[in-house]
């Protein structure tokens, strides 16, 4: 039996590396005298480990190789390692890092500053990875592009956009918008017309326009832009919109996320797809962006007043804020099911106002709304009650722990507990502890899992990805991003090999007592219905591996 602990991560990858140096040369390394070579003579070089010794490197790169499944290139800093692009805003300078063609690269621990305005540029691209750096300035540190790329993992990062701070405290929306500042328009991660296939976690964006930007295709509809994962970031003073998708999007996932002082949290304006899952998000507010200039009291959700509109389900469920805004601004959507969500409005406000401010129901409702089973302290407006809609929605303090400081469990006496309606989206059904689910984003203290993600599209296809892993008791399941083969499969834990059933999109087995903390090895010749091979890429669990 061969066991390969399989993880497409960082240092761990010692075989043929090569270690690198601003200059060149021998270096002195943690005591050890090193032979070096400069960066761009590294990557002339057919190798899988790249390690970037301390220093500052100041040019523009080009990545002239990919690595493979099991072999990705990986180029990580060893230190404190910065690249310099030596520009300044507004400039029209070259990244640190055109990928273009490539497939199986991680950069790993790397500081960016000063490339406006882009750091990494990837092109036509597929299983990319940008983990543990740290970017400050830049319009879009990372931009990726074309209808080749895909499969794109952005985690861990840290973005300063506007060290100063005044993006968000000074300089009005419409500059930063179109105007003498507008090459802070921009986010994190910017895109257009990828296929899709983006995870995009962990990562924190202060001071900045926007988080996560990418734009489909906008004379043909769900062709792109396929597949994103919007999880477990903090994103705070962020001006415009954390999390924008544009054109056409389908299968947008936007979960745990923490939204801290941010203007328009989520915008959906004339964006044509189907499924979007808005779920487990808090959010809170203590500052007003901006002093002049208007576009300071923001909103929560945006829509607009013009199509296009998505053709399919758009879940807004167990969401938690503590807003001074609006609920929905700027328009209508299609098929927004909003359910179990909390909100403590900080003053009065119209919960949803349409295009230019309008309130009444034919301008911010669309026929295919379903709206019921939330809470909020202000009472929900008589046309959205006269439409048969909040039918069982609760008018009253949700009582937060401490929303003020981001804390949104409920206390004891919340009237939100057990007043949840059980969803049932997919095979997936809600879960919860009492009568019924508590309304928010939280049930009582416990800030508990969705949905596990699917794959969708007809455009391309993916490789069984592990989406979650749960283990309750002796009960072992674990989740995949696409369909399975309904069959036996044998996995390993330790010197135990275990039988587990593969059913539609996940894997379950009993574990024999004693079992639990070991590694789980699932095999390697492991295939999805679409007769594509398991991967390890974009897995969060440190505990499993593959077996041959």
């Amino acid at each position: 039996m061969r066991i390969l602990l399989i993880v497409l991560s960082t240092s761990l990858c010692w075989a043929n590396t090569i270690w690198v140096s601003p200059q060149g040369g021998k270096v002195v390394h943690e005591n050890k005298e090193i032979k070096t070579v400069t960066l761009e003579e590294a990557l002339e070089q057919k190798t899988y480990s790249l390690q970037l010794l301390p220093g500052t490197y100041a040019k523009s790169y080009v990545i002239k190789y990919g690595g493979q499944p099991d072999n990705p290139v990986v180029i990580y800093g060893n230190g404190d390692v910065v690249f310099d692009g030596e520009t300044k805003p507004g400039d029209k300078g070259d990244p640190a890092f055109l990928v273009n063609k490539k497939q199986w690269v991680v950069f790993d621990n790397i500081s960016f500053r000063n490339y406006w305005n882009t750091a990494i540029l990837i092109k036509n691209s597929r299983y990319i990875t940008v983990r543990n750096s740290r970017f400050t300035g830049a319009r879009w540190p990372i931009f990726v592009r074309d209808k080749e790329t895909h499969h794109v993992l952005v985690e861990d990062n840290h973005w300063v956009q506007d060290p100063s701070g005044k993006v968000w405290h000074t300089i009005p929306w419409a500059e930063s918008h179109h105007g003498d500042y507008g090459f802070l328009n921009g986010a994190l991660l910017g895109g257009k017309k990828i296929l899709g296939s983006v995870v995009f976690r962990r990562n924190t964006i202060r001071y900045a326009y926007n988080g996560i930007r990418i734009v489909g295709n906008r004379e043909k509809h769900h062709i792109d832009n396929f597949n994103v994962e919007v999880y477990d970031n903090t994103f705070e003073y962020v001006r415009d919109n954390p999390v924008e998708p544009e054109g056409s999007a389908s299968n947008w996932w936007i979960h745990h996320n923490r939204f801290y002082n941010c203007y328009a949290l989520l915008s959906f304006t004339e964006v044509a797809g189907e499924k979007w899952f808005v779920f487990r998000n808090i959010g809170w507010w203590d500052e007003e962006p901006g002093k002049d200039g208007g576009h300071t009291r923001g909103k929560i959700y945006k829509f607009a007043g013009n199509g296009p509109y998505p053709r399919g389900e758009f879940w807004a469920f167990h969401n938690s804020w503590y807003s001074r805004s609006p609920l929905i601004m700027g328009g209508i959507t299609h098929h927004f099911y909003h359910y179990n969500n909390a909100v403590f409005y900080t003053g009065e406000v119209n919960i949803i106002e349409g295009a230019n401010g309008k309130e009444d129901v034919v301008d911010v409702l669309h026929p295919s709304y379903e709206l019921d089973y939330n809470i909020a302290n202000l009472a929900y407006p008589k046309n959205i009650l006269q439409s048969k809609r909040e039918q069982h929605s609760i008018h009253a303090d949700p009582k937060f722990s401490n929303a003020p400081q981001g804390k949104f469990s409920l206390e004891e006496d919340s009237p939100a507990i057990d007043k949840g309606k059980v969803l049932q989206i997919g095979d997936w059904q809600s879960v919860f502890d009492g009568k019924a689910p508590d309304m928010g984003a939280f049930e009582k203290d416990k800030c508990l899992p969705g949905p596990p993600f699917c794959f969708m599209s007809d455009k391309y296809q993916e490789r069984p990805r592990i989406v979650r892993l749960e283990m309750t008791n002796n009960d072992l399941r674990i989740w995949f991003s696409v369909v399975m083969p309904e069959k036996e499969i044998e996995v390993r834990m330790g010197d135990n090999k275990i039988t587990a059933v593969l059913q539609g999109h996940s894997l379950k087995c009993k574990i024999p007592d004693g079992l639990g903390k070991e590694n789980i090895y699932l095999p390697k010749n492991l295939c999805g219905t679409n007769g594509l091979h398991i991967t390890l890429w974009s897995c969060q669990y440190k505990n499993i591996g593959l077996y041959e």
